[in-house]
């Protein structure tokens, strides 16, 4: 990220999977990450249907040895819905754009990205995609229990180890597991 300018509030860029990733190149580049900004759930459940969606920009084949591929999503936070005003986001300046209403402090703006967030998780499971959320360090919310596919799909966790536990009991429901991008 730099300080100044339109991509002052960019994250670092994201890491596609790739079979050239090791373990020791994975845990490096997740070892730089660092927070930085708001917290916009609407922003990250776009971005996830947007890379596992049959079409473009990521498209993905429907199909894989003549069965239907099926869609699993692990949406993880570890902040609450935060709208900074007078940030750049992927709707451009929410202070100058007026897309969103414009309130400090958790008021509109918040509002708003929440039910963006609810209808594109929606969204995602009339379309086939498996959701599990995890919340880690914080209360369970209302809209992030609502957006797992079953309740048992939304979980709150507090420590790592829980963090490393819930992590493999979805891998152990999905069953067969077969990464790709």
């Amino acid at each position: 990220t730099t300080s100044q300018g339109p991509n002052r509030d960019c994250p670092a860029e994201a890491k596609l999977l790739s079979d050239a990733n090791t373990k020791a190149a994975l845990t490096s580049y997740v070892q730089t990450l660092q927070p930085n900004g708001s917290t916009l759930h609407d922003s990250g459940m776009y971005w996830g249907i947007s890379v596992i969606s049959p079409s473009a920009p990521f498209a993905h084949p429907t199909k894989y040895n003549g069965q239907d591929v099926r869609k699993f999503m692990i949406f993880m936070t570890d902040g609450e819905m935060n709208a900074d005003e007078g940030g750049y986001t992927l709707y451009g300046r929410e202070d100058r754009e007026l897309r969103v209403q414009t309130s400090r402090n958790g008021g509109a703006a918040d509002d708003e990205h929440t039910k963006r967030f609810d209808l594109m998780c929606a969204y995602a499971k009339a379309n086939g995609i498996d959701i599990s959320t995890v919340i880690f360090g914080l209360p369970m919310t209302t809209s992030m229990r609502n957006c797992a596919s079953k309740p048992e799909q939304a979980y709150e966790v507090t420590t790592s180890d829980e963090l490393t536990e819930r992590f493999r009991k979805i891998a152990e429901d999905i069953g067969y597991l077969r990464l790709t991008l």
